[in-house]
């Protein structure tokens, strides 16, 4: 599924970093367009991404900077998790299972 990149937040329990280093994935996805779905869970009717924060960040970043319509999607499988646990063992699991280089 497509999410415009500003419906999107990342859902606060899925914020393990004070910051994000995404130059280097910006560059790939800037040449080579979003490889990867993110995953995505609704609360209060709000879509929020729990995992592929970076790839989040770095298309909304490519968007800010070049206004090209190639970044303004997010794409991103729908998840119907219950619990902020869930949540964060799912996220932990799925980095620690792929290369943080992935866009």
């Amino acid at each position: 599924m497509k999410f415009r990149i500003n419906e999107l937040d990342v859902y606060p329990a899925a914020k393990f970093r004070l910051s994000y280093d995404v130059s280097a994935l910006r560059e790939d996805i800037r040449k080579h367009g979003q490889l990867q779905p993110g995953r995505v869970i609704y609360r209060d009717g709000k879509p929020y991404v729990y995992i592929g924060v970076r790839r989040f960040y770095a298309l909304k970043q490519l968007y800010e900077e070049t206004g090209d319509e190639r970044f303004l999607y997010y794409e991103a499988e729908v998840d119907s998790i219950a619990s902020d646990e869930q949540i964060i063992e799912r996220a932990i699991a799925e980095n620690s299972d792929q290369d943080t280089g992935s866009s």
